[in-house]
């Protein structure tokens, strides 16, 4: 099973991109969302 589901997955995505610019993790939102779209695939992989 996955742990999010498709449907919030757009939201997901949002709210960590916004937790990591707070953070100063990334300087930019464009940044950050990219490195949350590396991860997106690994989260939503399904499980054999």
């Amino acid at each position: 099973m996955c742990i999010f589901t498709q449907e919030n997955t757009n939201a997901f995505i949002d709210d960590a991109t916004l937790l990591l610019h707070y953070l100063g993790i990334v300087k930019t939102s464009c940044d950050s969302r990219a490195i949350i779209q590396q991860y997106r695939n690994f989260l939503f992989s399904p499980v054999d």
